[in-house]
């Protein structure tokens, strides 16, 4: 396959020519896109790197999930709709059979997100995927970093340290279980966009750790946080659990800061459309994350940084050795 064969016969079937919001999409020098009226548009950028986002090994289904779903992650946290996304692809080789599995990770979960592929690149190149995605929220309604309050709840969407569990797994090993799940194929909390806009003072999603993407809801201003570890969803008594939860990373799960008179409001709303939340802990005045519970003595502070790429010295995915070719 040439380039244009291969947009043809793999990406073009993931727009959505009759959309009316698409009026040219896939197949020009660019995309013309028709934005919903009264709207802001949001818009987030990741690439994710095979032997860093995800083992070199990975099977090209869950890649394509994975570069979607965290860029859907980002557009959730800020209560935005999903509407259009473009992908730059690099390719080492043109395998048709690994272009099927990884349009079949995108396709599913796009039409799950109701979003439509309007255009991209494909380059011969080591793997690297990098999806740009574009959403909408009613004017002045998106949710920033930077609204939490002194005595607002930290909530998170799900338990954390699932992720990190799943490729602590993949490392032993392990290729099947559900184990693997939460790593491979991370869940986008789409379904808690319209409860963001009516109560989240501040949100994120957590990628690089609990303790780091907390820390960016309190940035710049003299706020800090009390996080409860037994309310983390791991056994309160389970160090590596803990840590895990803590700054493993890789969740996708949403992290938001809701004020405690709207709290029981949020509750009712979360109990009626079945979801999971943990109110975690509380934001407090005067910087800092401190951990409360019977471990919280045995967390080493300076592993309470999180994950960045350029400090830390080794990819995550690091224990994950290459497939042999």
């Amino acid at each position: 396959m040439d380039e244009f064969q291969l947009i043809d016969r793999f990406f073009k079937p993931l727009s959505r020519p009759a959309d009316a919001s698409v009026r040219l999409g896939i197949g020009d020098d660019g995309a013309v896109l028709v934005p919903p009226s009264g709207c802001d548009l949001v818009m987030a950028t990741d690439t994710v790197l095979s032997g860093v986002h995800f083992p070199t090994d990975c099977s090209p289904r869950a890649i394509g999930h994975r570069a979607l779903a965290v860029n859907l992650s980002d557009l959730a946290a800020m209560a935005a709709d999903p509407l259009w996304y473009t992908l730059a692809l690099s390719l080492p080789s043109a395998s048709a059979r690994w272009l099927r599995g990884f349009t079949q990770g995108l396709s599913t979960l796009s039409a799950e997100a109701g979003i439509a592929l309007v255009g991209g690149d494909t380059v011969r190149g080591p793997l690297a995927v990098t999806v740009t995605v574009v959403g909408c929220v009613p004017r002045g309604q998106a949710v920033t970093r930077t609204g939490g309050r002194p005595g607002d709840w930290v909530c998170v969407t799900g338990a954390l340290g699932r992720a990190a569990a799943g490729l602590a797994a993949w490392r032993r090993g392990q290729r099947r279980g559900a184990t693997l799940v939460p790593f491979l194929y991370p869940h986008p909390a789409l379904e808690w966009i319209p409860l963001l806009r009516d109560f989240a003072h501040s949100a994120i999603d957590i990628s690089d750790g609990l303790i780091q993407d907390l820390g960016h809801l309190l940035e710049n201003r003299p706020l800090g946080a009390e996080i409860r570890l037994d309310r983390l969803g791991c056994d309160p008594e389970d160090l590596e659990g803990l840590e895990r939860a803590l700054w493993g990373g890789d969740d996708y799960v949403l992290c938001f800061t809701v004020g405690s008179r709207q709290w029981p409001a949020l509750q009712r709303r979360i109990r009626s459309r079945n979801l999971e939340c943990r109110a975690i802990g509380r934001i407090v005045p005067g910087p800092g994350i401190r951990c409360q519970g019977v471990m919280a003595r045995r967390i080493h502070p300076i592993r309470m940084q999180g994950y960045d790429h350029f400090r830390n010295k080794v990819p995550r995915a690091r224990h994950v050795r290459p497939s042999p070719r």
